[in-house]
Parts: C-alpha cells; structure tokens; sequence
C-alpha cells in the first residue's frame, strides 16, 4: 500500500511534468495546442487521483490544501470531459500548481519528519 507521502510525491511529480510542457508557451499557445490541452488534463486527471487516495486524517490535518476542488477538478476531466474548459485549465497552470506545490511539499516534509524510520529510531 502507497503512503500518504509516495501519493504526495505523484502530486508533485505531476505537477513538474505540467510546468515542463507549458513553460514558454503563452495562453495563445497552449489553447492553440491540443496535444499540450491533453498533456495538462491527464496530469491534472492524475493530481486528482493520487489525492482521492490520500487518507482522510491527512487531509484533515491539511486544510490549507484544497482537497475538494482538486477532486471537483479531477471528477469533471474524468466524468465530464465536454465542460472541459481550455482556459481555465490555462489558468489552473498559471495559478494554482506552485501554491499546491509548495503547500503538499511542506505537508510532505511534516509526514517524514514525523514517521519512524525503518531502523527504528
């Protein structure tokens, strides 16, 4: 079974990858680019995903972190994928990823500082 911070840590891989394929691009670029549209929505698809499993004590100690609306995010590309809106997945890019970034790295860091080491100390 995959801990709270392996699934962080998808999060944020996930978010990396987001920030490689739009870096440079402007809102013309990316809405002129379906392939990078698709690239975005499967990693936010993922972000979705990984924190749909996340268990809910975490979540509860982390309020600051927006658990449903990164759900709410997740269920409209995944159930919904018509109201799929380019610009405000655009815009999700510009504006949400490096506060939630920073947000689960520190939860991160919160849960190794605080979980046993495997030898026991």
């Amino acid at each position: 079974m995959m801990s709270d911070a392996d699934r962080i840590q998808h999060v944020l891989d996930a978010i990396a990858r987001i920030k490689g394929f739009v870096e440079g691009m402007d809102q013309a670029a990316f809405v002129g680019n379906p392939a990078v549209q698709d690239a975005v929505a499967y990693n936010i698809t993922v972000i979705g995903e990984a924190t749909r499993c996340i268990t809910d004590a975490f979540k509860g100690a982390h309020p600051e972190v927006p658990w449903r609306q990164i759900q709410a995010m997740r269920n409209i590309l995944v159930h919904d994928y018509l109201r799929t809106d380019v610009e405000q997945l655009w815009l999700v890019t510009q504006n949400d990823l490096d506060d939630l970034a920073k947000k689960l790295t520190a939860a991160k860091k919160l849960v190794l500082d605080v979980s046993p080491r495997s030898d026991g100390s």
